[in-house]
């Protein structure tokens, strides 16, 4: 009874340590995250006269986003911390003497770790997507509080394929208008208006509807010069798609989805890659051969059925319809991977700290957190890596997202043998 008494003890003095640890450290990873989810938010929305109240909502919503990064990395730092020290003042080298085992110090960090690795999972698996679903909804609520926040007053102002220039804005309403639609390349439109209004159509679109007064359309054509028309009328509607101006941060990625979510997406597109796949590929490569050939010939003078070229080319689209689909699986695969991943890191990552235990240092707290910062950022940067590497080779995403975690697994415990053993 004593032995397990002196061990809770122990594991009571370990875990204190560990948890004010990664206290200190989880409130310095948390700054550095949050400093740089403000500069985010300051390009975003603070620049755009939003209400105190929607930005200080907006930057709660996004605190889940970074918390994946946040806990793993204040859990090396806490334990490198604690051990560091215990080393330092010999305290490990006494309990050693004293006959407690090693493993009765590790121990309570590894639980710790392993609880703080499924509290990683939920926020991931769970906050993240409810808060990024609360955050879309609040960026929609601005777009609809501000419909003109992209039109700025006396400037030349680009949504989708138009460019759009005018005097003044005075809420949805909008003076002095000159729009040029650039979505056909084969002809040049141009409309001007007195004065128009700006009103949300489709929120989840971001689609709006400009109602324009006495309004000039001039249309010309880039093969005919010299002809154009030119119609005039007192109202006109003109829909605009601010879609590709809305940041990314208003669409759902999967980095924002559920496990479930992006399990479901992962199958659906799974079918699609081999349903196109498997009834174009082969015909695909072959017809594109044979649109080459005619092109060949085309280019030699040859005369050629360009509507039977026209058809071979569109056979051949096919092939990267199919090729695009397999990309799309595996960037979700690869996301599906790193959420995990990320949960794990907390138990993973703290394997590089227990070799500390056995080097007798000076200042060991502060070494400890200098090594714990060395290895968040190759940590960091080795995941990054895996997630390109994903797009660019046939490796499985699961092995690269994991090979991050494998290796300081692999690396801490072999270090920890062999300092054991000298």
């Amino acid at each position: 009874m004593k032995g397990k008494r002196s061990y809770g003890i122990l594991y009571g003095y370990m875990l204190k340590s560990f948890l004010g640890a990664f206290l200190v450290s989880f409130a310095f990873f948390f700054f550095i995250f949050f400093a740089n989810q403000i500069l985010v938010l300051a390009q975003k929305i603070l620049i755009k006269n939003v209400s105190i109240k929607n930005v200080l909502l907006a930057v709660i919503y996004s605190i889940p986003q970074f918390l994946l990064y946040t806990f793993p990395f204040s859990c090396l730092t806490a334990a490198s911390m604690v051990i560091g020290e215990l080393s330092s003042k010999n305290e490990i080298l006494a309990m050693r003497f004293s006959g407690i085992h090693i493993r009765h110090v590790f121990l309570p960090i590894i639980i710790a770790s392993i609880a703080l690795s499924a509290m990683t999972l939920i926020v991931t698996n769970n906050l993240v997507p409810y808060t990024a679903g609360k955050y879309r909804a609040l960026y929609s609520q601005i777009l609809r509080d501000l419909p003109t926040m992209e039109l700025k007053a006396n400037s030349v102002n680009k949504v989708g394929s138009y460019i759009i220039k005018c005097s003044k804005v005075e809420g949805s309403v909008i003076h002095d208008l000159l729009i040029i639609d650039n979505s056909d390349p084969s002809r040049s439109t141009t409309i001007t208006s007195k004065q128009g209004t700006l009103s949300l159509v489709d929120i989840n679109a971001y689609v709006y509807r400009l109602d324009l007064e006495d309004a000039t359309l001039a249309e010309t054509s880039a093969k005919l010069n010299r002809q154009y028309s030119l119609s005039s009328a007192r109202s006109m509607t003109l829909y605009l798609d601010f879609s590709a101006s809305v940041s990314s941060s208003a669409s759902t990625t999967p980095s924002q989805m559920s496990l479930r979510q992006i399990k479901a997406a992962m199958d659906e597109n799974e079918k699609a890659y081999e349903s196109q796949r498997s009834a174009t590929l082969s015909q695909g490569i072959s017809s594109y051969k044979e649109y080459l050939r005619l092109m060949e010939e085309c280019r030699q003078g040859e005369t050629i059925d360009y509507n039977l070229a026209y058809n071979l080319f569109t056979s051949y689209q096919a092939i990267a319809k199919s090729i695009q689909q397999g990309f799309t699986s595996k960037y979700y695969e690869s996301e599906y991977n790193k959420k995990l991943a990320l949960s794990m890191a907390c138990t993973f990552l703290i394997f590089m700290a227990f070799p500390l235990s056995f080097i007798k240092i000076r200042y060991g707290r502060l070494l400890g957190f200098g090594l714990s910062i060395f290895s968040c950022a190759a940590y960091w940067f080795m995941l990054f890596y895996a997630q390109v590497l994903c797009l660019r080779v046939n490796i499985s995403p699961a092995f690269l997202i994991w090979a991050p975690n494998a290796f300081f697994l692999l690396v801490g415990t072999i270090l920890l043998i062999r300092l054991a053993r000298s």
